[in-house]
């Protein structure tokens, strides 16, 4: 074979040497790229994120929202790590919420205390094994003891408590979301802790509203009720029970400003005593002096005070016409304070009484001249 035919022969052997090298190159980087697919498209399958939509306490649980997110993994249960008090908890429950899915579990702990839980973190357990950590909630480092809460529904307005000193941060007062009253049952109410509608259900919790002329009444922030002494006296004559309680309503005769702006007379006549349809006081509550400050005593649940009360009605000696006995019942009333005859009796108190004399110490013909009491009624 001449030279030329060699050249030929080996040019030829180096084409198809370059040929197979591009070939095994093109094959390695399809293997790669076909391999990095499988990969992402195992891993897409295979993954589930979930998003802690709140953290709350209800009946000495801990409460947590969990939303999953965007996955096609097959869940089975989900992991709660749970922090506080330097102390860890892990609480396992089953579930298989779908994409997009949000419920709430609610966590029986054994050693940490609920209000005492400063961090939570959530891992997806899957069929095919543990994932990582995929959301993590921290409690607000400022605000009353409580943990936040995410109001879920976002097209409605907020009407019940809502807690904003870094607490329950996204639901303040006015803005939009629901439900938020039952997240905060346990919760201890203060100055923290308010609303245009009330202060929490947390009944013996030291339950205070911001406004000093209001208190905590059935879970509502409410005006306090007073009760004064007028400083004008009368004769038994009083036009009954309409007049007296024009008389508690004229500010005359010092009817303290603010509050409901509802008076009534605390005098027994038709239909005015205790259990009477037009009984002027309320079961279970609290009675303040003129001050709004200075609690007299709390009603019973029949409407009426258990003798002594906490506080005078009065801090001056006064004569009071009531007619009634020290039970709440009707007595003399100068025929239901109608007459101002002196042949007429009408039974009358004194302020400087914390016992029922307070309300019932003697009788009195009806041309002398007394004090009224004047109670403050709701305006509910």
């Amino acid at each position: 074979m001449n030279n030329r035919g060699v050249s030929v022969v080996i040019g030829t052997i180096f084409m198809v040497a370059l040929v197979l090298v591009a070939a095994s190159i093109t094959w390695v980087l399809i293997r790669n790229v076909v391999n990095q697919s499988g990969d992402e498209v195992s891993l897409g399958r295979v993954s589930v994120d979930l998003k802690i939509l709140s953290v709350s306490i209800n009946a000495g649980n801990l409460v947590v929202n969990v939303q999953r997110e965007k996955g096609k993994g097959e869940l089975k249960g989900i992991k709660f790590v749970v922090e506080g008090n330097d102390e860890i908890e892990v609480v396992e429950n089953d579930t298989s919420l779908e994409e997009f899915e949000a419920t709430k579990f609610s966590l029986v702990l054994e050693t940490i205390a609920p209000e005492n839980v400063t961090k939570v973190s959530v891992v997806p357990v899957l069929k095919a094994g543990t994932s990582d950590v995929k959301d993590i909630w921290e409690k607000p480092s400022s605000g009353i003891n409580c943990v936040s809460v995410q109001c879920p529904d976002p097209s409605t307005i907020c009407s019940g408590v809502i807690v904003t000193d870094g607490c329950g941060t996204n639901c303040p007062v006015g803005t939009k979301g629901a439900a938020c009253i039952n997240d905060f049952a346990s919760v201890p109410c203060g100055q923290s802790m308010l609303s245009h509608s009330g202060c929490g259900t947390c009944p013996g919790k030291g339950t205070k509203c911001d406004d000093p002329s209001k208190e905590c009444f059935n879970d509502v922030c409410v005006e306090k009720l007073r009760i004064f002494v007028t400083s004008r006296t009368f004769s038994g004559s009083l036009g009954g029970t309409v007049g007296a309680d024009v008389k508690c309503n004229d500010t005359v005769n010092g009817k303290p400003a603010g509050g409901t702006g509802i008076w009534k007379a605390m005098i027994g006549a038709t239909n005015r005593y205790v259990g009477g349809t037009d009984w002027i006081l309320n079961a279970s509550r609290n009675y303040y002096q003129k001050d709004g400050q200075t609690l007299i005593d709390t009603a019973g649940n029949d409407a009426w005070f258990t003798w002594n009360l906490n506080r005078l009605f009065n801090s001056d000696t006064l004569s009071v016409w009531t007619g009634l006995t020290s039970s709440g019942k009707i007595y003399l009333n100068c025929n239901n304070f109608s007459s101002s005859l002196s042949t007429l009796y009408g039974t009358v108190g004194n302020t400087y009484y914390v016992d029922s004399r307070s309300i019932f110490s003697a009788n009195w013909d009806c041309s002398r001249q007394n004090n009224l009491y004047c109670v403050e009624q709701p305006s509910y």
